[in-house]
């Protein structure tokens, strides 16, 4: 996998266990991936509104699904380029956001 496979497999770590507990989302990566795609179904199929109401509220940018295609509608993608604290500070405010959300 190499270092940098290292480095996103352990930010992944942080990131996924900082969402623990969270039931209405889906985490979709690979390890060393430098990004996940989150499946946003349960809570919404509006992705593009979702992210920007996510940057709105929370402070946090994510890219809509279906940017990527048809087949990511309803998912979210998050970088992991960012610290281990920067990623569990984004996190806190993603959980936060999915339990006030309204459609």
């Amino acid at each position: 996998v190499g270092a940098l496979g290292e480095l996103f497999t352990k930010r992944g770590a942080v990131f996924r266990e900082a969402l623990s507990g969270l039931n209405d989302i889906r985490i979709l990566n690979d390890d060393g991936a430098m990004y996940f795609m989150i499946d946003i179904r349960n809570v919404t199929m509006n992705a593009e509104k979702f992210a920007f109401g996510l940057l709105e509220t929370e402070k946090v940018g994510v890219m809509p699904g279906d940017s990527f295609g048809p087949s990511a509608a309803g998912h979210i993608r998050v970088g992991l380029c960012q610290p281990e604290e920067l990623l569990r500070e984004g996190a806190t405010r993603l959980k936060r956001f999915i339990s006030n959300y309204k459609d």
